[in-house]
Order: C-alpha cells, then sequence, then structure tokens
C-alpha cells in the first residue's frame, strides 16, 4: 500500500549577490552617499524551517516590495524536489481558447461547474465565455479552479497537495475576496490540501483562519502560529505575549517565530 505523506518540511535560504555597481550615474551617486561600491551579499531569505500539512493554510502577508514573491518562488522551487502534488497559479500551461467549461478536458461537466462555482464563477452566461473575455479578476478566480483541478484526490492520492498562489483574490472586491476565502478554507479542509497564499490583503485573515501567518516585512519576516483555536486578525497578528525563537543562527536577525506562551516551541520549526 502506497504511503501517504502527512506532512513536507521545507528548508529554505536564499542570498544573492548583486551585480557590481556600473560606471556613470550610479557610481558617482554612490560616491557621494558614501555607499560602498563593491557587491556585498545580501539575505533575502533567512535559514527558515517551514512544515507544510494537510488542510494547513500558510498566509504570506506584507507591504509591497518585502520579499513575498520571493518567498514564495523559493517554497515552489524547494517542493518540485519533493514528492507532492503540486499546483501554482504562475505556473499553470495557457489555457485553451475556449469557452471556460470546455478548458478542462475530460471532467464532466457537474464537476466542472462545481469547481468554477468554488472559485467564485457561477453564471452560465460566463462559463459560455472563453479566457480572453474575462475582466483581470474573472481570470484570476478562472485560474485559481483550473489549479482545484489539478489537485484532485483520485491522481496519487498517497501524496500531499499543495496549492501555491501569490497576489491572492488579486483585482476582486472585497466582498467577492471574502466570500472566495471562505470556499477556499473549506475546501482546503475538507479536501486535506496544504495552500500557501500571498497576499498584502490582511483583511482576508478572518475568512481564510490560516494555521500558520508569516509576514514578510522589508528586512524583517514573521512566522506565528495559531494559538489553540484562536483566529489569527489583522488587529491580532500573533498569539499575546508571545515568546520569540530565531530560526537558524541566531545572527541571522530577520526571520524569527513566534510561538504561544502555550506552545513554547513551535512544531514546525523543530
Amino acid at each position: 500500500m502506497a504511503r501517504l505523506h502527512h506532512r513536507i518540511t521545507l528548508h529554505l535560504e536564499l542570498t544573492r549577490t548583486p551585480a557590481p555597481l556600473p560606471t556613470g550615474n550610479a557610481l558617482r551617486l554612490a560616491t557621494l552617499f558614501g555607499l560602498s561600491t563593491r557587491p556585498q551579499p545580501q539575505r533575502l531569505i533567512p535559514p527558515t524551517t517551514l512544515t507544510l500539512r494537510p488542510g494547513q493554510i500558510t498566509f504570506i502577508t506584507g507591504p509591497s516590495g518585502a520579499g513575498k514573491s520571493t518567498l514564495l518562488k523559493l517554497i515552489h522551487t524547494a517542493l518540485q524536489q519533493r514528492p507532492v502534488r503540486l499546483a501554482s497559479l504562475d505556473h499553470l500551461p495557457p489555457a485553451p481558447d475556449r469557452p471556460l467549461v470546455d478548458c478542462f478536458g475530460r471532467l464532466p461537466l457537474a464537476r466542472v461547474t462545481g469547481l468554477l462555482a468554488r472559485a467564485g464563477l457561477g453564471e452560465a452566461r460566463t462559463l459560455l465565455l472563453t479566457p480572453a473575455q474575462l475582466s483581470s479578476g474573472q481570470l484570476w478566480r478562472f485560474q485559481l479552479a483550473r489549479a482545484l483541478a489539478r489537485l484532485s484526490p483520485r491522481r496519487r492520492p498517497h501524496r500531499l497537495r499543495v496549492l501555491l498562489t501569490d497576489e491572492f483574490a488579486a483585482g476582486l472586491d472585497a466582498l467577492t475576496a471574502a466570500v472566495l476565502a471562505r470556499n477556499v478554507r473549506r475546501w482546503t479542509r475538507h479536501h486535506r490540501i496544504a495552500a500557501v497564499l500571498a497576499t498584502s490583503r490582511t483583511e482576508l485573515l478572518e475568512p481564510l483562519e490560516p494555521e500558520v501567518l508569516v509576514y514578510k516585512g522589508l528586512g524583517q519576516a514573521l512566522i506565528a502560529r495559531q494559538r489553540g483555536g484562536e483566529r489569527i486578525t489583522a488587529d491580532q497578528p500573533a498569539a499575546p505575549e508571545p515568546a520569540a525563537h530565531t530560526l537558524g543562527n541566531a545572527s541571522a536577525g530577520p526571520l524569527a517565530v513566534l510561538a504561544s506562551t502555550h506552545h513554547p516551541v513551535w512544531e514546525g520549526a523543530a
């Protein structure tokens, strides 16, 4: 009997050395402000351990330009080398130029309409449009439905299934985004999917109810685990009076784990 993978632990780290400053205005500007003109290694993601489990949502948030997409790409690269069923909205093959209901291969109509409805596309007229005729928000939801289809439990059921998406609910109004977030929460729990979602829309914390919150700030990232059954909200991003545990080398600094006082050691960072 095939062994069921209950969780996947990833060890992440990313350091990048920028190219030397060219001559010209860039060099003159650096000299004017006393900045080094020699390329120095930049630690974009310090040594980090992240565990993905079935039915668990990991929510990555932070300001624009802080590195959420970089972190998500690093997770995607690491997962490609592991025995998982992976669906990323940023790495789906091009959709055919057909009505939406005909873009899911041999799946029966009832299953296709169910997937599209779960992604917020339930109107019959919309389902007869081609991808090129969709608005940006509709196109994002269509891509979500395609990703859900690729994570069918009928294919390699023994492997952990993982959904990755950057800019979650991009281009959607607040009400539509909240409804979609609740649908994704129910879907991940019911089908035991591990989801990693990145967005700067912290108002979606409540409907998504993530088990793990990752805050990627400008030069700082914090990971907090939900304490007990309490929700992580925008007003309370971590458990009260958390104990901080640095991941990897203590001198790395930018990335720390916030563990609740009830759980002094975060299991995902062990």
